[in-house]
């Protein structure tokens, strides 16, 4: 998954602001450049809020088994909301998610 380029200042043309809500509840606000391609968000939601080596608690009917490095990342946008996985090679602009507020999640595989 490819880095986000530095962060652009606010008043740079073609950058655009985007809010996160990640998994721990926290909000980030950050701005990109409208030419990134929505893999880059990823990216900088695990640099926030990793998924890798995360214990996982998952409950059945006779124990409880925690796991490790079973989490994928999920990002949504829209309402109702939908995976940004199908667009990662899309930019920024192409996925309209310019001034989005995106909804970060851990999910279990």
């Amino acid at each position: 998954i490819p880095q986000p380029l530095p962060e652009p200042e606010p008043k740079v043309p073609g950058s655009v602001r985007i809010r996160f809500r990640l998994p721990n509840g926290t909000i980030k606000i950050r701005r990109f450049m409208e030419t990134e391609r929505v893999g880059v968000l990823y990216s900088f939601v695990e640099s926030c809020c990793p998924s890798r080596n995360r214990p996982t608690t998952i409950a059945t009917t006779s124990t409880t088994t925690t796991t490790m490095g079973n989490i994928m990342l999920e990002i949504r946008s829209g309402f109702p909301p939908k995976s940004l996985q199908s667009k990662l090679e899309q930019t920024i602009m192409e996925a309209s998610l310019a001034g989005e507020s995106l909804h970060c999640i851990h999910t279990t595989l």
